[in-house]
């Protein structure tokens, strides 16, 4: 299929190919090279026909139960809202500001069920069986509060795009990692080189022209499956999304590059909070992937041990260890469905979207393609789609897997789904407006 990176099929007895790995295939032992065809194998794999309809039912299920769990506070919200905060923090119990907002999110959440089977023409006015907005960990946010923290500010305008270039600066001060082993972290160190505070958008120009446009795709991908998706990461409440999708692309490229090392979704965690403090200016407000990407292309990529992430931006760059990431540039994708589906088969893709609307979103998957937007304001990594899904209305369906920043409890263990087939124009969300990222290996 796609040609991704490295080595031989030394490994691949050890992948089953009708199943599905729930977080990663199993490892090989350190010192085996990464297996094209054994990953291809398992990211390719399509799901059977009672597994979807199992999935959909599950996913009915936790809508209904979201919506019914709506209803249930809105009649009686005093004790939905105790039965919040023994969740989500006990200290705010007696904070009548935030239960005031967590009271107005309610009626958000079931205006915008009701506007959902009004818009939506799939639907015909009844209500939406595959999506439901309700309560979050967001509720107790007002809505100008969840912007401001977990989505980029207004002063973030859409992205300029640079024209591709045939060479770049080199690699400044990045080394190859050490070994590890699947179970370990890496190690680190306070010591080296790298200290360098980066200016303007892509200084380094490590962009190239898209090489992906004649590709085939499958049926299904997910990346996951193929054991290079690291865990879902909490950008809490600063604007670093740009940050956690672009250093999610490039843990992939690492753990392929480095495979041999031990490096596996596991135990690889590059440092978001190096992008943010090496960075002028406040990254908190957000930032667009393209300067990510030049940068750890460009600089390396340390590890999270050595430069944790704090969700604050205090310019402060430190000379700390930086590594090859494995990528040799990275790519702006054309502004399309098809273009965006050739790029997630050959690596993780990011997006920006419009997610002003997903501080209610509770459960389900994203079926309109009208989806509205008005801001991109949000960056998050397609990591693969499922296509086929059969629906209710006899129809089969195709969405995006799609992973986001704000940690395991949002939505769907941190993913949502988005509708891939028959989405023109803009998409949902906003999501084809402008051109999507990836790295090139």
């Amino acid at each position: 299929m796609a040609v991704l990176l490295l080595c031989d099929s030394s490994s691949a007895q050890r992948i089953e190919p009708n199943k599905v790995y729930a977080t990663a295939w199993p490892t090989c032992d350190s010192g085996s090279a990464f297996d094209i065809k054994a990953a291809n194998q398992a990211a390719s794999r399509q799901p059977s026909n009672d597994e979807m309809l199992a999935n959909v039912a599950a996913t009915k299920e936790a809508v209904r139960a979201a919506k019914e769990k709506l209803q249930a506070a809105l009649r009686d919200p005093v004790a939905a809202w105790a039965e919040y905060c023994a969740q989500y923090g006990p200290h705010m119990l007696q904070d009548t500001t935030r239960y005031m907002y967590f009271k107005a999110n309610l009626a958000l959440a079931a205006s915008r069920n009701a506007e959902a089977a009004k818009n939506n023409p799939d639907l015909k006015g009844q209500e939406d069986d595959l999506m439901a907005h309700g309560i979050t960990q967001f509720s107790h946010l007002s809505q100008d509060e969840f912007d401001k923290s977990f989505l980029m500010s207004k002063e973030v305008t859409i992205p300029t795009t640079f024209k591709p270039t045939r060479r770049s600066r080199p690699l400044a001060d990045a080394v190859e990692p050490a070994a590890t082993t699947p179970d370990e972290p890496q190690a680190t160190a306070d010591t080296g080189a790298g200290r360098r505070l980066m200016q303007g958008s892509v200084p380094c120009r490590t962009n190239k022209a898209f090489p992906y446009g004649a590709l085939g795709t499958p049926q299904s991908w997910d990346w996951r499956n193929a054991g290079v998706i690291t865990p879902v990461r909490n950008q809490l409440g600063c604007g670093s999304c740009s940050a956690h999708a672009s250093i999610g692309a490039l843990e992939s490229t690492f753990i392929r590059k480095w495979y041999d090392r031990g490096y596996r979704a596991s135990n690889t965690d590059l440092s978001e909070d190096d992008f943010l403090e090496c960075t002028a200016g406040n990254q908190c407000n957000g930032a667009w992937p393209d300067s990510v990407f030049d940068r750890y292309i460009c600089n390396g990529a340390p590890f999270e041990a050595s430069q944790p992430y704090n969700a604050n931006d205090g310019n402060n760059c430190r000379a700390i260890p930086r590594y090859i990431t494995g990528a040799t540039g990275f790519s702006y994708v054309p502004k399309d469905g098809a273009s965006l589906a050739k790029s997630v088969f050959v690596n993780p893709t990011v997006i920006a979207l419009d997610a002003s609307r997903w501080n209610t979103f509770a459960a389900g998957w994203v079926r309109n393609c009208g989806e509205s937007w008005s801001r991109l304001n949000h960056a998050v990594l397609v990591v693969g789609w499922v296509g086929g899904v059969p629906m209710s209305n006899g129809e089969t369906w195709d969405f995006w897997y799609v992973k986001n920043s704000w940690g395991p409890t949002f939505n769907n263990a941190g993913y949502i789904w988005i509708r891939k087939d028959r989405c023109g124009g803009d998409g949902p969300f906003g999501m084809y407006k402008t051109n999507p990222w990836t790295p090139l290996m």
